[in-house]
């Protein structure tokens, strides 16, 4: 089994980056100093692009990178379950 280190976020945490809401912004600069890297699940990366328009998925293409967005398998579904 491996083993990721770091944070699976869900896709209202997605969009508040995007957003740059402050607490979040927060929180994520929290992270990268703490070393810990941030993850979504292809379900969040499907459900931010189907709702923004061609120029802010170009410009959000960073954020959902292969590096950082991860298949969804059972043991990340119950990893983020819990």
């Amino acid at each position: 089994m491996i083993t990721i280190r770091g944070y699976l976020l869900d896709t209202n945490i997605a969009i508040a980056i995007m957003a740059n809401e402050p607490i979040v912004m927060e929180f994520v600069k929290q992270a990268a100093n703490d070393k810990m890297p941030l993850f979504f699940s292809v379900i969040t990366e499907c459900e931010v692009f189907s709702g923004i328009s061609s120029e802010q998925k170009r410009h959000d293409l960073q954020l959902f990178n292969k590096r950082r967005c991860l298949d969804v398998t059972s043991t990340i579904a119950r990893t983020a379950g819990s």
